[in-house]
C-alpha cells in the first residue's frame, strides 16, 4: 500500500510537470508561438489551443482515473501499486504524442 501510495505522489507530480508545461505553450510569448511568427508560417491558434486542451485532460484524467481504481482496490485489499505506473505511462506517453502532433503543425 504505500508503494502504491509514493508511486501515486509520483505519478502526481509527474502529471502536474506536464500540466504547467501544456500552459506554457500557449504563452503568446513563448517560443513555439514567436518562433511561428518569425518563419511567417500560418499558425492556427486553435489547433495550439485544441492540442493543449486534450492535454489538461490527459493530465487530469491519466492521473485520476487509475489513482481512484487504485483506492478502490485498496478497499477490496487487493493490490494496487502497479497502477500508478499505467498512470505514469499515460501521461508521459500523451505527452510526447500531442506533441508530435502539435510540431506537424508547428514545426516544434
Amino acid at each position: 500500500m504505500v508503494v502504491g501510495i509514493l508511486l501515486a505522489l509520483l505519478a502526481l507530480g509527474i502529471a502536474f510537470g506536464i500540466y504547467v508545461e501544456f500552459f506554457t505553450l500557449r504563452d503568446p510569448a513563448g517560443s513555439i508561438v514567436t518562433n511561428c511568427i518569425a518563419s511567417g508560417a500560418s499558425c492556427d491558434q486553435s489547433f495550439l489551443n485544441t492540442i493543449c486542451y486534450i492535454g489538461y485532460a490527459l493530465c487530469l484524467f491519466g492521473w485520476g482515473l487509475p489513482v481512484g481504481f487504485m483506492v478502490v482496490r485498496f478497499i477490496q485489499r487487493r493490490r494496487a501499486w502497479f497502477l500508478p505506473l499505467i498512470s505514469i505511462g499515460v501521461v508521459v506517453i500523451g505527452f510526447y504524442v500531442l506533441l508530435a502532433i502539435l510540431g506537424r503543425g508547428y514545426g516544434v
